[in-house]
């Protein structure tokens, strides 16, 4: 449409500000207010009554976002059957335009022209409307650092009134930014196919460069969007924060249900260590989403203790990526919901899933916190206990040790230090270590005939397996020296409760068999 043409008998076409394969886009004036607009001449036909009202209801939705970093939608119409779309004039430049010219910008920078973007497609999907085409050529930059949406549901609009397929599967949109989700034939678009846009705009912001841009030469777009791995920005920018390099690669996740919310995502970049609105944002921000997370896992453990373990699991592994994008994944709130989420593996019966995880969980305790924290030690405990379950016992064996040698020194000679110890020791003898065993076992039950007496049922215990190790290490006098006692002791004594499937009669009879055999023998 040339100059001077008016739209709607009330916009009047100013000079161009920009034109491509759909369309162009002019300065206006509008005749009702006298004030400056864009208009958005595209080229779709619209031939019928029912398509000129479908468009219009499209605007009238997407005029709902209410938005400071979205250029408002502001009215539309048709004009010798071309629509146009009535835009908030907006001084500014595109990001395509700048990335071109070779424009970059420091972290913080970076980190609030995100959180603006993050915030405007937060308010949009609030009141459930999509992009679908979220690309530097769709963001004005206003001033140095202010950014800002535009053409805000149009590739939906265009998509409803002919306009080009350009992936070939019936879906419009931009190859470049697409989620691998939305290449597929009859995909339903979501507001996370959004936030993978958004991501490969926020690698192309901090790199300078698309998340493919080596091997879209020749390279099969789709191909690449469903299975390549972007070059890990800090190996392109030594400056970048871990903590936003995790918020890009999750927002560039292959699985939609991998990538944060808008919402969300404007909250990690608004907390620590990010900070997009100064510090002391952060911090209400961090207080604020560390309650929400607390009731998101008192709400997937009630869900596991009720006995729906499938739904527990997911909402555990969601508040796992959400507290390793806002907390880090060495927070020790990330690693106890991680130990929710092994525990839950365990209740489903997926024991190598558990194991596994809890292996993971207990070396990413001990290099950021050591063994000695509550917490980090409950990890071990599930560790080798499932791993004793499934017969593994030699892998137990080392948990079983590190927790002993950490009860040992934070707890001293404490009956929760001798617990952990006589586990160590039983898992000793399991693995045919009974010398080794009886080492252990004698400090345990001299430690506990000490702090508990000699006939508390925990010191009984201890020593009947002192015994069990003296028999098996080839020193049945000795174990007689501690089982003859205990058989002398009255029928209230905790030996015949705590003995086991092998009662004290049965283990002396054995002892007294290995001693009677150790005399022969050395009678030869």
């Amino acid at each position: 449409m040339q100059q001077g043409t008016v739209l709607g008998g009330r916009y009047t076409l100013g000079r161009l500000l920009g034109n491509g394969g759909m369309g162009e886009v002019r300065e206006a004036v509008d005749g009702a207010t006298g004030g400056t607009v864009a208009v958005k001449t595209m080229l779709p036909r619209v031939d019928d009554a029912e398509g000129a009202k479908r468009f219009a209801r499209e605007v009238v939705a997407t005029g709902r976002v209410n938005s400071r970093y979205v250029v408002g939608l502001l009215d539309s119409g048709t004009h010798e059957d071309s629509a146009y779309l009535v835009m908030e004039y907006v001084e500014g430049s595109s990001l395509d335009r700048l990335l071109r010219e070779g424009r970059s910008w420091s972290v913080p920078e970076t980190v609030l022209m995100l959180w603006q973007l993050a915030k405007g497609l937060a308010h949009a999907h609030a009141d459930g409307i999509l992009h679908r085409d979220v690309k530097p050529g769709n963001i004005m930059v206003v001033g140095e650092k202010e950014a800002r949406l535009c053409d805000f549901g149009i590739a939906k609009l265009l998509g409803d009134h002919g306009a080009t397929d350009l992936t070939g599967t019936g879906v419009i949109g931009t190859p470049a930014y697409l989620a691998p989700e939305r290449w597929e034939s009859g995909a339903v678009d979501t507001t996370l196919s959004d936030m993978y846009a958004l991501g490969c705009v926020a690698y192309e912001l901090l790199s300078g460069r698309h998340p493919f841009a080596r091997e879209r030469v020749g390279g099969d777009l789709r191909e690449l969007h469903a299975h390549a791995r972007p070059r890990p920005l800090h190996t392109l920018r030594d400056d970048i924060p871990h903590a936003l390099q995790r918020l890009v690669e999750a927002l560039l996740a292959k699985q939609p249900e991998a990538r944060p919310s808008s919402d969300f995502t404007a909250a990690v970049l608004e907390a620590p260590p990010l900070r997009a609105l100064g510090e002391s944002r952060a911090a209400d921000r961090l207080r604020e989403y560390a309650a929400e997370s607390d009731r998101r896992l008192a709400v997937a453990d009630g869900l596991r203790r009720s006995g729906s373990p499938e739904e527990a699991l997911r909402a555990y592994r969601t508040i796992v990526r959400r507290r390793t994008l806002m907390q880090g994944p060495d927070d020790d709130s990330t690693l106890r919901a991680r130990q929710a989420t092994a525990d839950c593996l365990w209740a489903m019966n997926d024991a190598e899933g558990s194991v596994e995880l809890c292996r993971e969980i207990a070396a990413d305790w001990a290099r950021t916190f050591g063994d000695s924290g509550d917490d980090a030690i409950a990890t071990l405990q599930a560790l080798s206990y499932r791993l004793g379950w499934l017969g593994r016992h030699g892998e137990a064996l080392p948990y079983l040790e590190r927790i002993a040698r950490a009860r040992a020194g934070t707890r001293g000679d404490s009956p929760v230090t001798f617990t952990a110890e006589h586990h160590w020791a039983d898992c000793l003898l399991k693995c045919d270590r009974p010398a080794d065993a009886a080492v252990v076992l004698r400090r345990v039950v001299g430690g506990r005939r000490q702090v508990l007496g000699a006939d508390d049922a925990e010191t009984v215990r201890s020593t009947l397996l002192l015994a069990d190790a003296l028999v098996a290490s080839g020193d049945p006098a000795g174990a007689l020296d501690l089982l003859r006692p205990l058989g002398a002791r009255g029928p209230g004594s905790p030996v015949h409760t705590v003995s086991g499937s092998r009662g004290l009669a049965e283990r002396i009879d054995e002892a007294e068999r290995a001693a009677g055999r150790r005399r022969w023998f050395f009678r030869r």
